[in-house]
């Protein structure tokens, strides 16, 4: 999972972007350990493709 949505938001963004957002609320809600480092890449990649054109 933790290379898998990275690969998705930067092939279909659009489409990964709720699975991703729905991992990041599990990884935060479980709290085990290395979930909270996992979420924060998630999340930086989802907004590092929000930035970009076209993004």
């Amino acid at each position: 999972m933790g290379a898998g949505i990275p690969m998705a938001l930067k092939q279909r963004r659009e489409q990964a972007e709720s699975v991703a957002v729905s991992v990041i609320n599990r990884l935060t809600w479980r709290a085990g350990p290395g979930d909270g480092v996992l979420a924060e890449r998630i999340c930086s990649r989802i907004c590092a493709a929000s930035r970009r054109p076209g993004g």
